[in-house]
């Protein structure tokens, strides 16, 4: 029986290039785990960036 943990791959990608693949709908939100509380508050602050550009631009 395969673990969920191992459904998931650690990994490091540029901030501007995150905000890139969700802004084109290339990467969705949900598929998206943080190993550590720094890494939670930069994904969240990334988020509202991306959903506030998408805002300002419609």
């Amino acid at each position: 029986m395969v673990s969920h943990q191992e459904d998931f791959l650690s990994l490091k990608i540029r901030m501007d290039t995150l905000a890139k693949l969700i802004s084109h709908h290339q990467l969705h939100i949900e598929d998206l785990r943080c190993s550590d509380s720094q890494s939670a508050a930069l994904l969240r602050r990334l988020i509202l960036e991306c959903a506030l550009h998408n805002v300002s631009n419609n």
